[in-house]
Parts: structure tokens; C-alpha cells; sequence
């Protein structure tokens, strides 16, 4: 699944997501593995070299939730989240995280796909929003065929039907 936009966390619904794959973590009684992308563009540097493919290098432990290293980690309230739910990436774990803050244009070193190309491959789009819910990242989700789930706080969800 996934979750794409500006990086507002409470406005946006990021809380209400990852709160959300928490309790995921916590109450799923199936073992299918969920796999949880956040495309959320935040200040960041570098590619996490433990990401990029090198056969040579043995396993170093769980997976990082970012892709690459941001400007302020330690205050991130993304990474800060995942580790009090304990979304970590462990072996154990049935949810996973990926915080991609970066533009997906095809040639980010990472995925190598545009944004609507790592979209398409989704199973489900998740929009949280307190406010904007029915905006452009559901419309775009729809538009590529992806099932889309937002709230009715405002927009579109509180319009009558007649």
C-alpha cells in the first residue's frame, strides 16, 4: 500500500497511517506480508549505501525505514513513529515500511521508476487527510487503477448526494 504527498504528518493523515500499520503489526492474525511505501518528499541527502546493491556485503540487520539519510533523523517524526510502533523492517515483522523521500523520476538510483510507475504497482492508496482528502495524489491513485481510500473531513467526502 501506499501513502504520497507533501510531508505534513498530522495534516496529511501520516499519523493516522502508520498508527494504523501498527496495529497491523500488532492484531493480524494472516501472515501474507503487508509492504507499506510512503512517497513522501522530505529533506534528505544521500542514497543509504546499505541500499544500494552490493553482492559483497553480508546482511547488516534490519532494513532502514528511509531510503536515504535525512536532515534531521533524530527528530523525524516518521522514523520517531515507526520505532515506538515497532514497524523496524525485522525479519518478524508482517509490516513493512519504506520512506522514500525522494522525487521518483525514473533515476533516483534507487527504484529507477517514476512516481506513477511505483503507483501503478500498488495494491491500495491510502489518503488519511484531515483536510484536501479528495485531492490530487487519490485523484492520480484512481486514475492509475489503484484503489484509493481517503476520509470525508472535508472536500469531496462532504459533498450531498442527490
Amino acid at each position: 500500500m501506499v501513502i504520497s504527498g507533501r510531508y505534513e504528518f498530522h495534516n496529511k493523515g501520516i499519523d493516522v497511517f502508520l498508527n494504523a500499520l501498527g496495529r497491523l503489526e500488532r492484531e493480524a492474525t494472516a501472515n501474507e506480508p503487508v509492504l507499506a511505501l510512503l512517497l513522501v518528499l522530505g529533506g534528505h541527502t544521500d542514497l543509504i549505501p546499505l541500499l544500494q546493491n552490493d553482492p559483497m556485503k553480508p546482511d547488516q540487520g534490519n532494513a532502514p525505514i528511509a531510503t536515504h539519510r535525512l536532515h534531521y533523523e533524530a527528530s523525524d517524526p516518521i522514523l520517531q513513529t515507526c520505532n515506538r510502533l515497532g514497524l523496524n523492517n525485522a525479519a518478524q515483522n508482517r509490516v513493512n515500511v519504506i520512506f522514500i523521500p525522494a522525487y521518483l523520476n525514473g533515476h533516483d538510483g534507487l527504484l529507477d521508476m517514476t512516481y506513477y510507475e511505483a503507483l501503478s504497482g500498488c495494491d491500495l492508496a491510502v489518503f488519511p487527510s484531515y483536510y484536501e482528502p479528495w485531492g490530487y495524489t487519490p485523484l492520480e491513485s484512481a486514475a492509475y487503477a489503484v484503489p484509493t481510500v481517503t476520509t470525508d473531513q472535508a472536500g469531496i467526502g462532504l459533498c450531498e448526494k442527490h
